[in-house]
């Protein structure tokens, strides 16, 4: 008698109360898919009642209906779509036990609501095909959701499939745009009137963005291409070339154009064609010579990309100085324009291929870039070239961009445990340790960054050995595209294997050993390579770099390392003290000594760099009698600002006994040398180096070793 009062107390309450529970099941004995009657709406019907009859084992489970009050079979349940452009959210869902209530705000929305609906009865119905399609990342409850971003592009090689960025709700350089980032020159005929001029001196180097030439070459390109925007709105990125050079010709300079400042003239420009298009939506970046903003407002469909390069990735901003500027620079632009989007950094430009955790420090960022008003995200990462885990992080950095509230943990672990049935235990193991161990460090990851970086802030090379090791093991064990995918996952952390063997030298597990003094490869080396060497078999695994990174010259080098082992150094028992100042990230002498040569594929590979002053040396060794012959080597590598040294002293007791000219090496275009003779005085206990930097560029030094030999 008691739990019956009680029941009916709980039915009372909940009647006063106007409460009922959150439906979100979306399973049924089958789907009567219905819409809205107006054709976009019946449009979208008709792909999801496709989809759904494409991927069911019993046709008879789907339905499409038209028209008013459609008769719905027993143990069905009814799926309406509305495409409603007055819609104030992005979508809506209503949900209950005989109706989801689906409506979208626009088309793009639609195909990927579609597609979280699909998912999402693919795991409750298993008559309904979807191991195709990442996890859905929304409940099917009563809601009125709008995406935390409008503008979401994750430049990782996974979502420059189109037709995955679509499932997953993503923009994508090659499909929604008709030009993008400094491409200008890839539409536009350089000649007299569409040149720059520089203090009246016409330049080939940048544009004159006030020509009516280039105004008509562009209002041309985009009719003849893209056409009014009715069918299809594109985006269209109007830049200047990448340097600092401002046009200051008459028209630009009345245009409000100064030496620095080239804004007025590109805003002007844009604005027209943002009249001509009204479709069309017309962007620039506010990036050197057009960082600041103009003095005359944007339109409506028109706005600015901000580059976050100064800002630090991977850790909390909030209170950070390199944010606080950026923020003022936003909220600069901010005062002309609402459409505000930020080319943000997802990647280590100079090493693709070393595991990079990205998730944790993104959601870090999130709130920042959404209170500054902040609408839009281009990530800019490895774009074309693999990485590895960039099918999990094109994924999660997805969703978070759509709801920063999700988890990125949880959002991995029900990725991998989708896509990788077999191995999922592993892979968000190591890589959710990953995403742990930068999160406890609190260190930024660097854009640009050394080997050595990734060990200090969070790569443990021990753990990766260990994962790497077990990789292999289970690849074997998997099958069809599991297997396809971990195998080039194998074979670009071979890459990975290597750096980590390098970085250990002649420690275990390390790359290098002394035999008949000689330094030589580990045997196990041969086996790190044989797998990297798979990388011809996927057309997107050719570069570990941004730049002239081929992996076929990093494992030439290897290769070079085997076929011309190293003399013992017999500095590899003697003592180096700088006379100069070091740079900071560069004070481990050992790297001169090692008896291990650099890798002429990449600066982060075994060289010294010195920027900050000629690098000046003492050396100290008790074998200095038994010395007959001095190697060093140099990096000459002119876009990256390292050019070989102009001379290189050698210095005894005081006095200059040497003055050496480092000479190409005849083997490597990138090389230059000095091998000279070289002998002391018995009981000559130490002597200088003084290497002379190059005047030009930066003047940034690389060696890799001083060598000693007998």
């Amino acid at each position: 008698m008691f739990r019956f009062k009680l029941a009916l107390l709980c039915i009372l309450l909940c009647s006063l109360t106007s409460c009922k529970a959150e439906y979100k099941g979306v399973k049924a004995d089958g789907y009567i898919i219905t819409s809205e009657e107006d054709g976009v709406s019946q449009k979208w019907q008709n792909y999801l009642y496709n989809q759904l009859q494409k991927r069911a084992n019993n046709k008879a489970k789907v339905i499409k209906s038209t028209g008013v009050n459609p008769k719905i079979p027993a143990g069905f349940k009814e799926v309406h779509i509305e495409i409603a452009k007055d819609l104030k959210n992005d979508y809506c869902v209503e949900n209950n036990a005989a109706k989801i209530n689906l409506r979208m705000h626009d088309e793009k929305t639609a195909v990927w609501m579609i597609y979280q609906l699909i998912e999402t009865i693919g795991q409750q119905d298993h008559n309904f095909s979807s191991l195709d399609l990442p996890p859905s990342i929304i409940e099917f409850s009563d809601q009125c959701t709008n995406f935390d971003f409008s503008y979401r592009d994750v430049h990782l090689a996974p979502n420059l499939d189109v037709d995955y960025a679509t499932i997953i709700g993503t923009n994508t350089v090659d499909d929604d745009w008709g030009i993008w980032a400094h491409n200008l020159h890839k539409v536009v005929k350089l000649n007299e009137a569409t040149r720059a001029k520089i203090n009246g001196v016409p330049t080939d180097e940048q544009y004159c963005f006030s020509s009516d030439d280039l105004y008509n070459q562009l209002k041309a390109y985009i009719n003849d291409n893209y056409g009014s925007g009715n069918k299809k709105p594109f985006r269209f990125m109007i830049a200047p070339n990448d340097n600092d050079l401002v046009c200051t010709c008459e028209k630009c300079t009345e245009a409000g154009n100064d030496n620095r400042n080239a804004t007025p003239a590109v805003i002007n420009l844009i604005n027209k064609l943002s009249l001509d298009f009204p479709k069309h939506f017309f962007y620039t970046l506010a990036y050197r010579t057009t960082q600041k903003p103009p003095d005359t407002e944007l339109l409506d469909n028109s706005g600015v990309f901000i580059s976050t390069i100064d800002v630090p990735k991977g850790i909390e901003i909030t209170g950070n100085k390199k944010f606080a500027v950026l923020k003022g620079i936003v909220l600069d632009w901010k005062k002309k324009t609402n459409n505000l989007y930020l080319w943000d950094y997802i990647s280590n430009f100079d090493d693709y291929l070393t595991p990079l955790p990205i998730l944790t420090g993104f959601k870090k960022q999130f709130p920042d870039f959404k209170k500054i008003g902040i609408k839009g995200l281009f990530l800019n990462g490895s774009g074309y070239d693999y990485s590895p885990f960039d099918d999990v992080k094109t994924y999660c950095a997805a969703a978070i961009m759509m709801n920063g509230g999700l988890n990125a943990d949880s959002l991995s672990a029900r990725f991998f445990e989708k896509m990788y049935p077999v191995s999922h235990k592993l892979l968000t193991k190591y890589y959710s340790g990953l995403e742990q161990k930068i999160n406890e460090t609190g260190k930024a990851y660097a854009l640009y960054g050394s080997f050595k970086s990734a060990t200090r802030n969070y790569l443990s090379t021990e753990s990766f050995i260990t994962f790497y090791n077990a990789l292999t093991k289970i690849v074997g064990s998997t099958s069809g595209e599991e297997n396809e995918k971990l195998q080039k996952l194998l074979t670009a952390l071979s890459f990975t294997r290597l750096q980590v063997a390098y970085s250990l030298g002649y420690s275990s597990g390390g790359a290098f050993v002394i035999d008949q003094d000689q330094v030589k490869l580990n045997a196990d080396i041969d086996v790190y390579l044989n797998q990297l060497r798979n990388f011809n078999k996927y057309k997107d695994l050719g570069n570990f770099k941004e730049n002239d990174g081929k992996l076929g010259d990093y494992i030439l080098g290897w290769q070079n390392l085997a076929k011309y082992p190293a003399k013992r150094n017999l500095l590899v028992q003697g003592k180096l003290q700088f006379l100069s100042i070091p740079d900071e990230d560069y004070t481990d002498l050992s790297t001169l000594n090692d008896g291990v040569s650099g890798f002429s594929s990449s600066y982060h590979y075994g060289w010294m760099l010195v920027s900050q002053d000629d690098l000046h040396l003492k050396i100290l060794s008790n074998n200095l009698s038994e010395v007959r012959k001095l190697s060093i080597r140099f990096l000459n590598e002119p876009h990256s600002g390292i050019y070989a040294p102009t001379m290189v002293q050698i210095i005894v007791a005081g006095k200059i006994v040497k003055s050496l000219s480092p000479k190409l090496d005849p083997n490597d275009g990138k090389i230059y040398q000095v091998k000279e003779n070289l002998t002391f005085e018995k009981g000559t206990k130490d002597f200088e180096i003084k290497i002379i930097r190059n005047a030009k560029g930066k003047r940034t030094l690389a060696c890799d070793e001083i060598l000693l030999t007998k």
